[in-house]
């Protein structure tokens, strides 16, 4: 299972004067919801930028949600490229949108300046679920095909195929429960309105109390 990257990315042609740069908010545009692992790592790395960029530099992050991620990664396309818009992609996610969809922008639309994280998917249950390993639920999925609900911070995003890969190598079949946003689907998962979810580790890393991670799915295990 591939790991999750986020990317910094940038309107493509950049042309700010950069020996006055910034001469106002830089934003930087998350094509999630407030509370998701893009969105707290969009933000600690804001912090980061407005102390490298000094002169009282503000870096403001706006997050904007939906059709998992593209009406963000949307606007950082069509942004004026004069260096004050910046965005996260998730890969490969981000880009697979454009095979299976209309969309206004492509791999070249933008220019990528670092990857700041590997952040990979996992099956993650209630503290409180009757579920305690991966295979348990997995059984339970292939005994009632379906039954077993499986949540999901969006369609088409990285989880998404996580999801999809998981049911196509064990043979189980679930039904994948979307929800507007990482953070939501965390609530769900927490509040049993489904069984199990896939999030990425850093989505549940800060919950061991109400969260139980059953599978890291990368090749390797996480430390």
């Amino acid at each position: 299972m591939k790991l999750t990257l986020t990317a910094l990315v940038l309107s493509l042609s950049a042309t700010a004067a950069f020996a006055e740069y910034p001469e106002k908010p830089v934003e930087v545009v998350v094509g999630y919801s407030a509370g998701g692992g893009t969105d707290v790592m969009a933000r600690t790395v804001a912090q980061f930028l407005e102390q490298e960029l000094g002169d009282g530099a503000s870096v403001v992050v706006k997050n904007m949600p939906g059709a998992g991620g593209q009406i963000g990664f949307t606007e950082v396309a069509g942004a004026k490229p004069d260096g004050y818009t910046l965005g996260t992609f998730n890969l490969p996610a981000a880009l697979a949108l454009t095979k299976d969809r209309a969309a206004d922008y492509d791999v070249d639309s933008f220019t990528y300046l670092a990857n700041f994280v590997e952040d990979p998917n996992t099956i993650t249950v209630a503290a409180s679920s009757q579920f305690q390993t991966l295979g348990e639920l997995i059984d339970a999925a292939k005994v009632d095909p379906g039954a077993i609900t499986l949540g999901l911070s969006s369609l088409g995003g990285n989880d998404h195929f996580a999801a999809n890969m998981m049911q196509d190598a064990s043979g189980a079949e679930f039904t994948l429960v979307p929800f507007k946003g990482a953070s939501n689907a965390r609530t769900a998962i927490m509040g049993g309105h489904v069984a199990a979810g896939t999030m990425t580790l850093g989505q549940t890393s800060n919950f061991p109390d109400e969260l139980r991670v059953l599978a890291v799915l990368a090749d390797e295990r996480s430390p």
